[in-house]
């Protein structure tokens, strides 16, 4: 494939908790915040190898913290009472229904839970938020190229752009943080400028992610 442009950013896992369960007080503001006993068997995530945008959040973790440290994170969550579950739908269902009552998953799904006036607080640890970037690519050897170029152009300019931030179009997948120059994202985007984004190297997450999941799924998802 033939990476044409990024188009947006979104947060690969953001911290989210339920008011209904956690107090402000006791809420988890950073990643180590998940390792203490106050929310021991509270904690929930998405599976790296089946949902998308959890990859990038474990190997942005693994990146910061480097191999060692960043494994021995997710293994000390583990015997903090860590669920995971397949995707976000479910990771988020649980925590709204108190089988968990924190999670990390993609900030987007945790907007939209918002505007449906569910109980969530969405936390974006200081210490970094795992950008997400949004990819157009073409295959080097599309017989169609012509046309797979006009669309590309049309998704990256400001009528297509317009058309993505639209939420009766894309539902939560709306809610992404435009990079294309000029476009206004979505007013319930995550715009906050205080979110400090922590970019992950492409190349060196591909080029990991056999072993990376295949240590987790046998170290903490079984």
């Amino acid at each position: 494939m033939t990476v044409d442009s990024t188009a947006s950013v979104t947060a690969a896992a953001a911290i989210a908790y339920n008011t209904k369960y956690v107090s402000a007080a006791d809420a988890p503001t950073t990643w180590t915040d998940l390792l203490k006993p106050q929310v021991k068997g509270k904690i929930a995530m998405n599976n790296p190898s089946i949902s998308g945008p959890t990859y990038p959040f474990v190997a942005g973790i693994l990146q910061t913290l480097g191999k060692t440290a960043g494994e021995q994170f997710f293994s000390n969550l583990k015997k903090n009472g860590l669920q995971i579950y397949p995707k976000n739908t479910p990771t988020l269902a649980a925590t709204l229904q108190g089988t968990a009552e924190v999670c990390m998953i993609q900030n987007t799904q945790l907007i939209a839970a918002q505007l449906k006036n569910e109980p969530i607080k969405i936390v974006y640890p200081t210490s970094g938020t795992f950008a997400l970037p949004g990819v157009l690519a073409i295959a080097k050897h599309a017989k169609d190229m012509g046309p797979a170029e006009q669309f590309v152009q049309f998704a990256l300019s400001p009528a297509g752009q317009k058309v993505m931030t639209n939420m009766a179009n894309g539902g939560a997948d709306s809610l992404f943080m435009p990079i294309v120059q000029g476009v206004q994202p979505n007013p319930h985007a995550a715009g906050d400028k205080s979110i400090n984004w922590v970019y992950v190297n492409p190349v060196k997450a591909a080029a990991d992610e056999p072993g990376v999941l295949q240590w987790f799924t046998q170290n903490i998802v079984q």
